[in-house]
């Protein structure tokens, strides 16, 4: 009798101790769900994935619904509210584009800290509409590791402890036209440079402009095949410099390696030098605009192709 008496309270234990951890909440907990890894989209959609750029899905509605046929549109009932925490000590390096249900774009933020999703036109808030659904894309831009988020749906705004200021973002309209000749003059200078140590221009690669969803923002990106013993130098104008766009890279991904440039030195237009000293090997290029307008005109970037004469 004692001993069904002690199993008895370890089994009320243990369930109240469930239904607080998993069902007494004020929220319900959502998760990024990575495009083409954790999930594999049947929209029509020519998704701008990369080695180092992959795109994540956010889901309130958990794995059970989405296998029976759920999308990932979710909408907000009443007082609901979304809270997006991303976590890391330094900037994310990361693109939250949020989409209403006639895939329109509805917010396009850089960077994302702390926010909220409301329909209650808090000036803190991002609004969304009680009577439209939306889907939210957050692209990360990583090498080691990803963005760390706290992805919630609470019932009241009551529940949120922590101070929210809303991010204000800008877009720029940026014309490059003006840049031409000073982007000639520093390929001649690195033509005559490498020439001094005895290399020759073989071969000059430009990117191909293109839309990059879900941002639908200007990128741009080039690929060439590199033989062992080449010189490749990328030339890219200094966007961060000349134009304020926020997070300016460019992504190298080839079989031997994968990297991030940052242009981040003081000229107009920067360059960035790779000794293909490895093996022959294709390397392929992505420019993706941030805070940059469609109707811009960016000039393109370029891969020189230099061997030892």
């Amino acid at each position: 009798m004692f001993e069904y008496y002690i199993t008895s309270i370890i089994l009320i234990v243990s369930l109240y101790i469930v239904y607080k951890k998993y069902f007494d909440k004020d929220y319900s907990s959502g998760e990024w769900l990575e495009v083409n890894k954790d999930i594999n989209i049947k929209y029509h959609l020519e998704w701008d994935i990369s080695a180092n750029s992959n795109i994540k899905i956010a889901n309130f509605s958990g794995w059970k619904k989405y296998f029976f046929g759920k999308d990932f549109f979710t909408s907000l009932k009443n007082e609901e509210i979304i809270v997006m925490d991303f976590k890391n000590d330094e900037d994310s390096d990361c693109v939250l584009d949020v989409y209403d249900n006639k895939m329109r774009n509805v917010y396009h933020i850089i960077d994302p800290e702390f926010i909220v999703f409301s329909s209650s036109g808090h000036k803190n808030h991002y609004h969304l509409d009680n009577d439209n659904k939306y889907i939210f894309f957050l692209r990360n831009n990583f090498l080691d590791k990803g963005v760390k988020t706290i992805l919630r749906k609470y019932n009241s705004i009551e529940k949120i402890k922590k101070k929210i200021r809303k991010e204000e973002g800008y877009l720029c309209s940026v014309d490059e036209e003006n840049m031409g000749q000073e982007y000639v003059e520093k390929s001649s200078e690195v033509v005559d440079a490498m020439k001094n140590r005895g290399y020759i221009l073989t071969d000059m690669v430009r990117s191909e402009q293109y839309l990059s969803f879900p941002s639908n923002n200007i990128g741009n990106k080039a690929s060439i095949k590199a033989e062992l013993g080449d010189v490749l130098i990328l030339l890219c104008t200094n966007k961060e410099k000349t134009c304020g766009m926020i997070n300016h890279t460019i992504e190298i991904n080839s079989e031997n390696n994968n990297l991030n440039w940052y242009p981040d030195d003081d000229e107009n237009v920067s360059h960035l030098l790779l000794d293909n000293c490895d093996q022959e090997d294709i390397f392929t290029f992505y420019e993706r605009t941030t805070n940059i307008s469609k109707d811009s005109n960016i000039l393109p970037f370029h891969v020189m192709v230099f061997k030892r004469g």
